[in-house]
């Protein structure tokens, strides 16, 4: 049986229910980009949807139980009210919107103050490692974090890559601690993201598929099919 409206469940908004919209937000990495590039913070409000003046002289207990836990659940944000009235109760505040006034108080409602400790990290290592990729950097924060247990290995990577004539070399041959060819084929996207950034055109071959090459670089044969690494040349060796 249908339940009548005065029984219905109320759709009053959940304190759960602004957090899981701000969490989504953050994971699409738009917050983190703007905070990366320097961008002022823009405060972010949200609409709250509580109890009426109906509601207050029906469901006056559900009211006062959704108005007490919404205060305890939504404490760190910046919490509105309006005033509702009603003719037996006269006037209430109840919660109307709620705002996120600076970058500092949504990762404190988030939980997210480590991960930007750690973007700084990466940044200020990426800015002491190749400069020139600063920029792709803070605009792809959440690939950065992604791959913040081996960023320092891919810096090293572009690092040995750029800085040497890789046209006879195999990719087994990079000399990096802990890179061998696997590694090179685990992160191949990202590598020819960033070496496409930092090589001169003339060693990007616009050409190659990602899956042959890490940078596009023609010099590279980065994840052959049958086991073995394959040179420029078409040459074959064992890979480590």
């Amino acid at each position: 049986m249908t339940p009548s409206p005065r029984h219905a469940t109320p759709a009053w908004t959940g304190a759960d229910q602004l957090l899981a919209r701000l969490r989504r937000e953050w994971d699409a990495g738009a917050y983190l980009k703007a905070y990366a590039s320097g961008e002022p913070w823009q405060p972010v409000t949200l609409s709250v949807k509580g109890p009426g003046a109906a509601d207050l002289l029906e469901r006056l207990d559900a009211s006062r139980s959704w108005l007490a836990r919404f205060e305890r659940e939504a404490r760190h944000f910046c919490v509105e009210h309006k005033e509702v009235r009603s003719r037996n109760l006269g006037a209430n505040l109840v919660p109307s919107r709620v705002t996120v006034r600076s970058f500092e108080q949504l990762c404190h409602i988030l939980g997210t103050v480590s991960d930007v400790h750690l973007l700084d990290d990466l940044i200020a290592k990426t800015r002491s490692a190749v400069p020139a990729l600063v920029d792709w950097v803070t605009a792809h924060p959440t690939v950065v974090l992604r791959n913040a247990s081996v960023w320092e290995q891919i810096l090293a990577t572009v690092t040995w890559i750029e800085c040497h004539d890789t046209t006879r070399l195999y990719v087994r041959q990079i000399d990096v601690e802990g890179v061998d060819t696997k590694f090179v084929e685990r992160h191949h996207k990202l590598l020819d993201h960033l070496l496409t950034v930092v090589l001169p055109v003339e060693r990007v071959d616009q050409t190659a598929t990602p899956r042959r090459s890490p940078g596009n670089s023609s010099s590279w044969t980065s994840r052959p099919t049958h086991g073995s690494a394959r040179s420029a040349t078409g040459q074959s060796a064992t890979r480590r």
